[in-house]
């Protein structure tokens, strides 16, 4: 297949850009911060769709996706350029060019990732000052230690609140159990000379249906915080980043709604704080109620 050469004048500019890369890598005149800068560039124009090369079989082709033009062109993993950029991106390029400096590798980019922005902060400002390899990476293997110590700690605590949610789960799986008993009491009761007592079997019926749901739920988000916390390693950075985030987002609303319902129940029925009884406790009267009627 011949490819006519009626190119737009972007694709020209990215067949130039390209030309450069391949030129300055073959010849190493060019640092890798400056390969990266022509990748992005050519990346974020777009450009590099329909630029002519020659498949693996020797045949003429226009790329059709940035996967062609990695492969094919730029000679290159997709995934290699990629983390490039993304480096390049969080850290800057004053970072990177002292990295490239100093021989920092992938691995040590890959942890520098999962810093806060304080710490990519403080060991991009000692890799520019110093631009010793050994000090910078000392300094990030410290970082990591640490970090590993604060996970572990709070997986300590973790596994202590699982603990405790276990017990109280425990306690309300057994409530639920005496309220089942209870309902299925009530419900061979002849309670009809009271409507009242009707009316509160079903609210708490309703009420305590819902708290189970409730806690449910709950106990799913919490399931979710585990696998996040536990296998954030296994997780594309970009990926667990905005995923944490939107869980984070939405267990704060949950929170929050949480918390107000509960301020909004004291203060519209603070004369009855002091009498606070469990659906249980309440189902055992209207049970002792019906039975001596």
């Amino acid at each position: 297949m011949t490819i006519k050469n009626n190119f737009s004048v972007e694709t020209l500019a990215a067949v130039q850009k390209i030309g450069q890369f391949n030129a300055f890598n073959l010849m190493n005149k060019m640092t890798d911060v400056g390969l990266i800068k022509i990748a992005i560039e050519l990346k974020e124009s777009n450009s590099y769709k329909g630029l002519p090369f020659i498949d693996k079989d020797g045949n003429d082709r226009l790329s059709v996706n940035w996967d062609d033009v990695c492969k094919y062109i730029l000679k290159t993993s997709k995934s290699s350029i990629d983390e490039k950029i993304l480096n390049f991106k969080k850290f800057g390029e004053d970072f990177m060019l002292a990295a490239d400096e100093m021989g920092l590798g992938s691995r040590d980019m890959r942890k520098l990732r999962k810093f806060d922005e304080d710490e990519i902060t403080e060991v991009c400002d000692k890799a520019i000052a110093e631009g010793d390899k050994e000090t910078v990476t000392a300094f990030i293997e410290n970082i990591t230690a640490k970090k590993e110590q604060e996970k572990q700690k709070l997986t300590e605590e973790i596994k202590e609140r699982d603990t405790q949610l276990e017990v109280i789960r425990d306690i309300n799986t057994d409530k639920n159990r005496e309220i089942d008993q209870l309902k299925e009491q009530l419900s061979t009761k002849q309670i009809a000379t009271h409507d009242w007592q009707s009316e509160v079997k079903e609210a708490l019926e309703t009420i305590t249906a819902l708290k189970v749901k409730a806690l449910s739920a709950q106990d799913q988000l919490s399931q979710i915080h585990r696998q996040l916390f536990d296998g954030y390693q296994n997780i594309n950075p970009q990926a667990y980043n905005l995923i944490v985030q939107a869980f984070l987002s939405e267990v704060k609303q949950v929170a929050e709604e949480t918390a107000l319902l509960w301020l909004n129940c004291e203060t519209d029925f603070e004369a009855h704080l002091n009498d606070i009884k469990p659906s249980i406790e309440v189902l055992e009267m209207l049970a002792q109620s019906a039975a001596a009627e």
